[in-house]
């Protein structure tokens, strides 16, 4: 009984001074692993999103002013209902329109250049001070010169008002100041910076 009393002393002192060798020592690493790749980290700038509702304005230097005209560079087709679409977004009442001529009918007053894009104040601020000019009838006639289109804008005569008799949407004074010239400078703004584009 001794012997074993003394095997299991001796097997507990063994058992008990590994425990104590194990708990002491370091764990060695395993430099054989791979290790992952260090990645360098970038400075960025942060941009402005940009916005599904920004919308692309004006034709730019596809649209020129020269003298009292404006030189467009599409087709004819296409400069037709870019007109169109100038005399709608500046609410330019158009009475008659003649494709095949090339000509727009409009009631115009050069007093009131507002447009979609014009702030709320500016527009009363126009309303109440200003009145040089008022409501007329012009024609605006669309020609195509060799690879751009010409647009001109002419304060109704009398003699023209005779040929569109029984339209009564044209207003035509005799007496009014033509702002033909004022027509075509608010045409042109419009198409070159605010026209919304497709």
């Amino acid at each position: 009984m001794n012997i074993s009393r003394g095997f299991k002393f001796i097997l507990l002192a063994s058992i008990s001074s590994l425990i104590i060798a194990c708990g002491g020592h370091q764990p060695q690493k395993n430099t054989s692993l791979e290790q992952p790749p260090s990645l360098e980290i970038e400075k960025t700038i942060n941009s402005p999103a940009v916005t599904e509702t920004h919308i692309n304005t004006g034709l730019n230097d596809a649209v020129r002013l020269v003298d009292t005209r404006l030189h467009l560079k599409q087709p004819y087709e296409q400069a037709w209902r870019t007109v169109a679409t100038a005399l709608e977004f500046n609410r330019i009442e158009i009475s008659d329109r003649n494709q095949e001529t090339g000509e727009y009918f409009v009631n115009y007053d050069p007093d009131n250049n507002q447009n979609k894009k014009t702030d709320l104040l500016d527009n009363i601020a126009t309303f109440l001070f200003k009145d040089d000019y008022a409501k007329a009838a012009y024609k605006i006639t669309v020609i195509q010169i060799s690879r751009t289109v010409k647009i001109i804008a002419e304060k109704l005569a009398a003699i023209e008002m005779d040929s569109l008799e029984g339209d009564e949407n044209i207003i035509f004074d005799d007496k009014v100041d033509d702002g033909a010239d004022q027509l075509i400078h608010h045409l042109y703004r419009t198409l070159k910076n605010d026209l919304p584009l497709d």
